[in-house]
């Protein structure tokens, strides 16, 4: 049972409208992904500091040499094709002191041809908004309310959900430190104290980032419903942005998330391997 210790409760409205996914204007797409992918970067940055330590913001990209946690980059671009030389030279250094280390980088705007130096591509996706928060489209969620985590209690809790294992052995991804952050919220629903879906917000740059969405026995949709509410309560005016592919890009679309641009995450593994 979800500790009941919450910074927030918020119902969502019952309504069987769905918007459709929108053009937006390519000038305004390029401001959201460039913030869309400083705000990824801030978050990664936060996570990596309660870990092994944080990473390093420099004008075209975010690096860490200290090795970071499961799931999450060594190395993001915050700007374009235009500071490519400029990207590579960073990431040539960070190769070389990574030593037997893998490596992960996420090309935010998707234009780096990393192969020369070893990498392969995993995926793409696409950068989301969703630049009026009440134009997401509502979905049938009678039952679910939505609260905030706010110690560390709930926080395991949240993760348990999120990763799917009670394993209590498991070295945890979310540490209490991130608690602490301004601008973090860590979102769940719960229906009859069962959580059965939540996400991350993290706000900065003039945007509300989501990351980290779940959904067990309920539609994403509607856990995407749930989310842009809280953010709209927690950080009213600001944008929410995210990243998806496949069905969860579908779904995303599927309440009015917009596309805005497009990424690709990429792999190095560690020599010998």
């Amino acid at each position: 049972m979800i500790h009941l210790s919450r910074r927030a409760l918020l119902a969502v409205p019952p309504s069987r409208r769905v918007a459709e996914p929108a053009m937006v204007d390519s000038r305004m797409a390029e401001e959201t992904v460039r913030r869309a992918a400083h705000n990824n970067a801030i978050w990664c940055d936060a996570v990596c500091a309660t870990h092994l330590g944080p990473g390093e913001f420099h004008a075209s990209h975010w690096l860490n040499r200290h090795g970071v946690p499961q799931f999450y980059p060594d190395f993001v671009t915050l700007s374009g094709s235009a500071d490519g030389a400029r990207q590579t030279e960073a990431l040539a250094g960070l190769i070389e002191a990574a030593g037997a280390r893998s490596l992960f980088v996420k090309d935010s705007f998707d234009c780096l041809r990393l192969q020369p130096f070893g990498f392969h591509p995993l995926f793409r996706a696409e950068w989301l908004s969703a630049p009026a928060l009440g134009s997401v489209g509502r979905q049938e969620a009678a039952g679910v309310r939505w609260l905030e985590v706010v110690d560390d209690r709930d926080l395991t809790r949240w993760e348990r959900a999120w990763s799917g294992s009670a394993d209590e052995a498991k070295p945890r991804m979310f540490r209490p430190g991130l608690l602490a952050v301004p601008g973090i919220r860590f979102v769940y629903g719960l229906v009859h104290s069962l959580p059965v879906g939540g996400g991350i917000l993290a706000a900065s740059s003039g945007v509300t980032g989501l990351s980290n969405v779940f959904a067990r026995g309920i539609a994403t949709e509607v856990v995407l419903q749930g989310l842009a509410q809280v953010a709209a309560a927690s950080f009213p005016g600001q944008p929410l942005t995210d990243y998806e592919h496949g069905d969860d890009l579908v779904a995303a679309h599927r309440v009015g998330f917009q596309t805005v641009g497009r990424l690709r995450v990429w792999h190095r593994p560690a020599p010998g391997r």
